[in-house]
């Protein structure tokens, strides 16, 4: 059936299914925030984004000071999601499970070797509700 006809639950699922990419906001030691475009995976079955990063990264020593976090996916035709204060956690131990699916999502995933996947962390982002804008704007809450 078309998005317009769908129930806000299948259009929140579709647009995480189709978005290329997520914004990440974390938050500067000064309380700054910033915004960045980052890979990211949907898994329906436990409702969380995941995504991977050089564990050098700036956004790595943001979490770890303050996992309090948001992201909206970049705007497609289908929609958009946006949530407000996620919780990032660390989950290296899906790394191996996370990257095969990258290397399914992203052609230009396969370009990190074994030793940069090494390097590095693997993040869940949970939340209680999500914003979804297609046609207005509606609440899910989970």
């Amino acid at each position: 059936k078309g998005l317009v006809n769908m129930s806000t639950q299948e259009q929140y699922e579709t647009i995480l299914s189709t978005a290329e990419n997520i914004a990440l906001a974390t938050e500067l030691s000064d309380h700054t925030p910033s915004v960045r475009i980052t890979n990211f995976l949907f898994d329906k079955a436990v409702n969380t984004v995941y995504f991977c990063t050089d564990s050098r990264a700036d956004k790595v020593k943001e979490i770890a000071a303050n996992n309090t976090v948001s992201f909206t996916t970049t705007p497609l035709e289908a929609g958009t999601v946006r949530v407000t204060g996620a919780t990032a956690t660390l989950v290296n131990e899906k790394k191996p499970e996370l990257f095969a699916l990258m290397d399914q999502k992203y052609a230009s995933f396969k370009m990190f070797t074994p030793e940069m996947r090494a390097g590095m962390n693997a993040y869940a982002l949970t939340y209680k509700q999500a914003d979804v804008f297609f046609r207005g704007d509606t609440k899910l809450t989970f």
